[in-house]
């Protein structure tokens, strides 16, 4: 099991119900919204389960063999899109989970792996970061729900990552990396206009994603970390205007032995929720768990979770 856990570590260096009870129900989705995130399997592979916020009402989505990670809901709340490797152990694809028959639709499986998936507002592609041939470097794709109108729009010599779509679906927020460092650019729908939020000094953030509103940006960060080779990256969660300007810490609890990772938005705009990893000393691992804290950085609290917890996306309110 240690073992996947740094697997899923790797790749966001930069992730059959087990009953469909209560999966539509209005205290689920049109409220408060549900957190689907990955968490432990079988000894080989991860799943992906939903839940209320307050971490009750855990449901398995996925049984199937091979690992599930990176879950990003769809706009109207009934579906999931995820990374797995169900088809081809190895290689990571794009699938999309509906919640209301429990089928599961293969999107895009290009030769190398593909993760971090992400829904269109509008409902009709899908961005993702894509490897070529296997490569350390990634790009960023759309992709339409059928497969087709597959487009790179990155394509550039950084690796750029984890995409998410601004609210009104004009624009993309990412993460790129050039050698150790990793920034937060944003760019048009179509790749244009690719514009740097922060700044290359030696740091490292990730994991970007928008307020339901638009206005703002929460992402993960080490910016007030002095940079030192080798040293455990206490990553906090932060916020910025979504021009960059603004920049809040939320959290200062990171230590050299628990950190914050992939914050997600309530629906209202009110709270974030984020994964915690700690390392365990005495195990020589990691235990992930769900926290959160509202959006102006009062009552930050951990969610008791009967398992842990890895990549948490909060639904936004349901529509028909």
């Amino acid at each position: 099991m240690r073992n996947q856990w740094v697997l899923y570590l790797l790749f966001f260096s930069l992730l059959h119900c087990a009953g469909n009870t209560g999966l539509l129900d209005s205290d689920y989705s049109t409220v408060d919204g549900r957190i689907a995130f990955v968490g432990p399997g079988d000894f080989t592979s991860f799943k992906i389960f939903v839940m209320r916020s307050d971490g009750e009402g855990l449901m398995r989505l996925t049984s199937e063999k091979g690992g599930y990670t990176n879950p990003s809901w769809a706009p109207n709340a009934r579906r999931i899109v995820f990374a797995s490797n169900r088809d081809a152990l190895g290689n990571f694809g794009i699938y999309i989970f509906d919640l209301e028959d429990r089928s599961i639709q293969k999107v895009v499986d290009l030769p190398g792996p593909d993760l971090g998936p992400a829904w269109s507002p509008d409902g009709k592609k899908i961005a993702f970061q894509a490897q070529e041939d296997n490569r350390d470097r990634w790009d960023i794709y759309t992709v339409n729900l059928d497969g087709t109108g597959l487009q790179n729009l990155t394509n550039s010599p950084s690796s750029d990552e984890a995409p998410d779509w601004s609210p009104d679906g004009q624009r993309i927020v990412f993460q790129s990396r050039q050698g150790q460092n990793i920034d937060i650019f944003l760019m048009d729908s179509d790749g244009s206009n690719r514009v740097r939020l922060t700044d290359f000094n030696g740091v490292q953030n990730i994991h970007p994603v928008w307020s339901p509103d638009g206005t703002r940006i929460a992402y993960a960060s080490n910016r007030h970390q002095p940079p030192v080779r080798g040293q455990f990256q206490e990553y906090e969660i932060y916020t910025m205007d979504s021009d960059g300007t603004m920049v809040r810490r939320l959290t200062r609890e990171a230590s050299s032995t628990v950190a914050f990772f992939s914050p997600t938005w309530s629906p209202d705009g009110q709270r974030i929720a984020f994964e915690v990893r700690r390392s365990l000393e005495e195990q020589s691992g990691l235990e992930h768990r769900l926290m959160m804290i509202n959006a102006d950085g009062t009552d930050l609290h951990e969610v008791s979770v009967d398992m842990e917890v890895s990549a948490p996306c909060w639904s936004p309110r349901q529509t028909e």
